[in-house]
């Protein structure tokens, strides 16, 4: 590289340098004239144009003539580079002529010694500047003193100064900082965000798949109840959970053909939250026979029902047939007058399992019960009045009996009594007839049709009477009219007595109306007690058989074949029902579904599976079955296996038998099994019965 000479000291700077780096001088020199053939040589700074980029620095600080944090050769020192044997091109008057041959010399030694500084070491310290200063006569020689070098400082910017007012200034000017464009700037976030996005989307999509088998159940915007676990062994416990029931609304639970639940707080009535909603636990116990079970929920201010089924695994007391017993063998109704009613309550009970359907029949037209029929199962306890009624006979002993004829076989009981003469004196005389009442009624519908007691005065005096009515279970669901009145010797006056059979939830229920002495004198046979009790049974409500599907299939094999389901109606129906559905699953997915949504019972449709892309593990859906009634569910269960699981599948999935009493048995059914999987499948079978004992092997 050619250099040149600083005209003010001397140092050899670039070529193309335009000012000095140790005295801050400028380096242009003017043409001068030599006088070896009148040449002339121009010294020129080159535009700035032309220098490189690495020499365009940004901003201009002051350096002072043989400063401190000059660059200096490590192996030189001061007096050995100022002692040079070359003048300055200083130092040569501007009249004075320079030979070529003298002046190409210092050029030679110059490119030769900047070629002995690039292959040095060097070393650089930075001391702290004052933003201005003046130049200052060189300082003294002396030798190089790495510890007499000061520490370094940073360098303090400068506001540029020209040449002509400072020379000796070397002048940096620092860039401002490009800002970027606009649309830089928004493509730049833009990009920020959608990569955050995907990010986002792909940790979602794992937890998805990583949901893939949840058993969640969806959420439902209807009537329903869900029970779980939905396969327990007796002794368990299940929790039952409820939603979209009326507010505050009571609650019955029952099982099966209306047969109360018993929480695990006694009682079979429960009442909503505030929302509608309720949580209740029950515990299987003995009574519950193996097998499948359907749960009832019943919105007593709605009447409609949300059904669920269970399956209730190994043995229970509910696998020994009924059977029927008495609280007692014979009833003795006492001695009474013609104006005299007599009653007894007794109870009935279930000592084996299942559930018993029974009526009664008397052999004299004097004795009444209530209620005269119904059905109950193991664990319940059913009260039966039996009264009489003496105003037609005449005096004397009378004996009768009471056949309770049920599924669980027949039982007699014994029934006397005894009437005496009435004599009934100077005083009004009270009599009523009948002694009992008997309502029924189907849940949800109108109420039954009032009953009429007739009020007597066989006396002599005028009858003042009043009655009150009262309820076993607290409601207000017995009416009378009118509650009080006069009849007079020798004539009746007719009380009606109702039952609001709209209000109560299927079952027995049982009230009272008394009938007392109203005014000051004497009544005689006053106060008497008529009993009434009230049936309730199920609505009319679709069955849905069987109540719970399990598919297996094998991973990345065909489906397994399709289901039915029957759709049916219970005995409250007098016509066919219309009913709907709606599949739901628990991940959302769409491999779950049914031929047909809505249809009139009886019908039959198919639940079918579609495994394509599914991957191994278990799958839960369930199909909502709606009518007027309310809604039951059916859970449906999907367990994709690895090719090396045995599973089991059992064709049909359902079968239907019937037959005639005193005729033979129907003929047997076969249920095939197969080892749709892989391994060995080992297998086992039971037979149970919700009613009816053990009629099934």
């Amino acid at each position: 590289m050619r250099v040149i000479r600083c005209p003010q000291c001397g140092e050899p700077v670039p070529w193309t340098a335009s000012y000095c780096a140790n005295c801050g001088r400028s380096v242009s020199v003017q043409a001068q004239s030599f006088n070896d053939k009148d040449a002339t040589v121009t010294l020129r700074k080159p535009r700035k144009h032309h220098r490189p980029a690495s020499l365009k620095a940004p901003t201009f600080y002051t350096l002072t003539t043989r400063d401190a944090d000059e660059t200096q050769r490590l192996d030189r020192s001061q007096t050995a580079r100022t002692a040079r044997a070359n003048p300055p091109l200083a130092a040569i008057s501007e009249d004075e002529s320079i030979a070529p041959e003298r002046l190409q010399e210092w050029l030679d030694e110059a490119e030769f010694e900047d070629d002995t500084l690039r292959r040095a070491t060097w070393q650089k310290f930075v001391t702290h500047k004052t933003p201005r200063v003046s130049r200052s006569p060189a300082p003294v020689d002396t030798p190089f003193s790495v510890n007499a070098v000061s520490s370094p400082s940073p360098l303090t910017p400068m506001t540029p100064l020209t040449p002509s007012d400072n020379e000796g200034v070397m002048h940096w000017v620092f860039k401002k900082k490009t800002e970027l464009p606009l649309f830089t700037r928004v493509t730049s976030w833009l990009t920020i965000l959608v990569i955050i996005a995907v990010l986002l989307g792909g940790g979602f999509g794992i937890y998805v798949s990583l949901g893939r088998g949840s058993s969640t159940p969806p959420a439902l915007n209807v009537l329903s109840l869900q029970v779980a676990p939905a396969s327990i062994a007796p002794g368990g416990v299940i929790t039952l959970r409820g939603s979209h029931f009326s507010p505050g609304a009571r609650v019955g639970l029952t099982r099966d053909t209306s047969i109360p639940i018993i929480d695990t707080g006694g009682v079979s009535i429960i009442k909503a939250d505030a929302s509608g909603s309720f949580s209740d636990t029950v515990i299987i116990d003995g009574t519950w026979p193996a097998g499948s079970h359907m749960l009832h929920a019943e919105d007593a201010r709605l009447h409609k029902i949300a059904s669920f089924s269970i399956f209730v695994t190994g043995n229970s007391l509910s696998s020994r047939p009924p059977h029927l017993v008495l609280s007692t063998s014979d009833v003795n109704l006492g001695s009474g007058d013609q104006a005299t009613d007599s009653s007894q309550t007794i109870a009935m009970s279930n000592a084996g399992g299942g559930q018993i359907t029974w009526q009664t029949t008397v052999t004299a037209p004097w004795l009444l019960l209530s209620p005269a029929s119904g059905t109950f199962s193991v664990g319940q306890q059913i009260q039966v009045t039996l009264a009489v009624d003496r105003s037609t006979l005449p005096v004397g002993p009378y004996n009768a009996q009471v056949i309770f004829t049920s599924s669980a076989g027949q039982v007699n009981l014994s029934v006397k009594m005894q009437v005496t003469q009435l004599q009934p004196g100077h005083e009004a005389v009270l009599q009523l007839t009948p002694a009992v009442l008997s309502f029924t009624g189907v849940d949800g519908s109108a109420s039954s049709a009032p009953q009429v007691v007739t009020v007597s005065n066989p006396g002599v005096r005028p009858l003042n009477w009043s009655a009150s009515s009262g309820t076993q279970d607290g409601s207000n669901w017995l009416t009378l009219s009118p509650q009080s009145g006069t009849v007079t010797k020798g004539n009746s006056q007719p009380v009606t007595i109702g039952v609001n059979s709209s209000m109560p939830l299927p079952g027995v229920y049982y009230g009272s109306v008394t009938f007392s002495n109203s005014g000051t004198e004497a009544i005689m046979d006053s106060p008497q007690t008529i009993y009434v009790s009230v049936t309730i049974l199920p609505q009319c409500a679709a069955q849905i058989m069987p109540g719970g599907l399990t598919f297996t299939a094998v991973y990345l094999q065909q489906a397994p074949g399709a289901k039915t389901i029957n759709v049916g109606a219970n005995q409250g129906c007098t016509a066919p029902l219309n009913w709907s559905d709606t599949v739901m699953t628990a991940n959302g997915g769409h491999w779950l579904t049914i031929s047909a949504t809505k249809g009139i019972t009886p019908s039959s449709p198919k639940v079918s599976v579609n495994v394509t892309g599914l991957l191994p593990g278990t799958y839960n859906g369930m199909l909502i079955f709606s009518t007027t009634a309310g809604t039951q569910i059916v859970p449906v269960t999907l367990i994709m296996g690895q090719p090396t699981t045995p599973i089991l599948t059992n064709s049909p999935a359902l079968f239907n038998t019937s037959g005639i009493i005193g005729q033979p048995d129907p003929s047997p059914q076969t249920v095939t099994i197969k080892n749709t999987g892989g391994g060995t499948l080992s297998w086992s079978a039971t037979a149970s019965t919700t009613v009816g004992g053990a009629w099934l092997t």
